[in-house]
């Protein structure tokens, strides 16, 4: 007879395995394919691009919950309860996350402000940049993580994930170089900590929602800044 702690240490497993496939296939897209010039067809590229994001990203992630761990994705996201609170506290810190940056960009005289924002980056990197990363570090290894440890080891680990994945696409734009290692730190600094407010804003709401809405207001202003 196959005990709860067996059960749930496969469950890590099944996880530690899925973190380590998902890791390497989108490190290497990001070293291979994603440089390649759609400059021609930007309808082209808006459809590859997202395309693959989701096929690397999010279809794993609800096939994992439906059909290793037995779940209803939709639920275990938390994508259809607490839905209209996840819209506000979304809205609500989004919009603090915008002051947030507006003061920070005027304190260290960064880049003037600029919303003639093109389509692609619209919908790529603001409208469904939330939907797609959000429920794979917080709907998904955030929670199953907490399954198995204490809630704030499981929101550090994903948060520490969270930066990590972003370690290709900064090394192809050179932000790891010696010549950018303030920016680097203080960049980190910030990605680190938003992974860590958009786990509990997850805790706290009980809605993915909220933590989607944020992450879009947080890549809209930063767009606007060109940070």
């Amino acid at each position: 007879m196959i005990s709860s702690q067996d059960t749930k240490q496969k469950g890590i497993g099944v996880l530690q395995l899925y973190i380590l496939v998902f890791f390497l296939v989108w490190t290497i897209y990001e070293f291979n394919f994603s440089t390649y010039d759609y400059s021609n067809n930007i309808a082209l590229y808006i459809m590859v691009r997202n395309s693959i994001k989701y096929i690397v990203w999010t279809i794993p992630v609800f096939v994992f919950l439906k059909y290793v761990y037995k779940v209803n994705p939709i639920s275990y996201l938390k994508l259809n309860d607490n839905v209209i609170r996840g819209i506000i506290w979304g809205i609500v810190i989004g919009f603090l996350i915008v002051i947030y940056h507006i003061i920070r960009n005027y304190l260290m005289g960064g880049s003037k402000f600029d919303f003639s924002i093109d389509i692609y980056t619209w919908i790529h990197r603001i409208i469904l940049i939330g939907l797609t990363e959000e429920v794979v570090f917080r709907g998904f290894i955030l929670q199953k993580l907490q399954e198995g440890i204490e809630f704030k080891y499981a929101n550090a680990i994903s948060s520490v994930l969270f930066v990590l994945i972003h370690f290709p696409k900064w090394y192809m734009s050179g932000i790891l170089s010696i010549e950018k290692t303030t920016y680097f730190i203080l960049y980190t600094a910030f990605v680190l900590g938003f992974g860590l407010l958009q786990g509990y804003v997850l805790k706290r709401t009980k809605s993915l929602w909220a933590c989607m809405i944020i992450h879009s207001f947080n890549n809209l202003i930063s767009t606007a800044f060109k940070v």
